[in-house]
């Protein structure tokens, strides 16, 4: 009783997925994904790898029957190489609550590094931390998103370089509260360091360093 998703308990641990992105470019996001965790409960994604993916590196997506959630997500030293420009190197989609990205090493050009988000307005999302994460773009891209009616979640301790915007927080709907933005590194942007966006964004930014030419 009580559960929400098909799997509970899933522990995924030093997994290492080359998607050879050279030789399967036209897969979709339904199979050219590197590790996709859906609709699960209880999820730990450590000590990972995911590299070349034809998509999204590490995503976790869940969209909601009856008032469901995904809950608990946590992905802990892991490292996303050279995803398809474009597309998410970690993040969860959907309707979740509980999503943690931790110390984990993201390279790549034009992605998103962290994603968290209702790409939908589903509903409520996230409840969690992304921290002590290295995130690092040749080029364009966010280093960390999160959009639409996300409530609790603390971004800190990351260091995002080269990004187009390293932060950035986007509303639509319903609003986004209780963000915490703190002791973050960002460097080298293009056009915004930290970038708060819509009337619904609720957020606290404290003790960030930013560094770049750009002085947006």
């Amino acid at each position: 009783g009580g559960a929400t998703s098909v799997v509970q308990y899933v522990i995924v641990r030093g997994l290492t997925v080359d998607g050879n992105r050279g030789a399967y470019a036209s897969l979709n996001d339904t199979f050219g994904n590197g590790i996709q965790i859906e609709t699960a409960d209880n999820v730990l994604i450590e000590n990972c790898k995911s590299l070349n993916s034809s998509q999204q590196g590490i995503c976790g997506t869940y969209w909601p029957q009856s008032g469901s959630v995904q809950k608990n997500v946590r992905v802990i030293n892991c490292v996303v190489s050279n995803n398809l420009p474009g597309s998410i190197a970690i993040g969860m989609e959907g309707v979740s609550s509980g999503f943690w990205v931790q110390n984990c090493h993201v390279w790549g050009t034009n992605i998103i590094g962290v994603y968290a988000g209702s790409v939908h307005n589903l509903g409520t999302n996230l409840i969690g931390t992304i921290s002590g994460n290295h995130l690092f773009s040749t080029g364009g891209g966010v280093g960390i998103k999160m959009e639409n009616q996300g409530h609790n979640l603390s971004i800190s301790q990351n260091t995002i370089d080269g990004f187009d915007v390293s932060i950035r927080a986007s509303d639509s709907a319903a609003g986004i509260s209780q963000l915490l933005i703190g002791e973050n590194t960002v460097k080298n942007w293009t056009t915004f360091g930290i970038k708060i966006q819509g009337a619904g964004v609720r957020s606290t930014i404290v003790v960030n360093c930013l560094s770049s030419t750009n002085t947006s």
